[in-house]
């Protein structure tokens, strides 16, 4: 029962970001879950998604390794000037990020 549920969850979560970021097949492979239902929420809004796929935004989803007052570093040396940054997982706190 429990294992159907999840499934069920998964599944109305994958057409939530699908139905948002049609067109968009990277953006979509690199929004879905790749965890167990319960770990993180997907989102039910209505705009959440889409957002990802505007002109003026771009989505990194590279492990970050330190967060300072004028940049994100990430664990590819990729380094991030954002005007806005969302991070939505907590697990932040919990794997060693340097916050300077």
């Amino acid at each position: 029962m429990y294992v159907s549920v999840c499934i069920l969850a998964i599944n109305a979560g994958y057409q939530i970001i699908e139905s948002q970021t049609m067109g968009y097949p990277e953006i979509q492979s690199r929004l879905k879950p790749n965890y167990a239902v319960g770990c993180s929420m997907v989102s039910k809004s209505s705009v959440y998604y889409k957002t990802m796929t505007e002109p003026n935004v771009t989505l990194h989803t590279d492990p970050i390794t330190e967060i300072s007052e004028n940049a994100i570093l990430t664990e590819t040396g990729t380094r991030i000037k954002p005007d806005v940054s969302q991070y939505l997982n907590t697990k932040v706190f919990n794997h060693g990020i340097n916050f300077r």
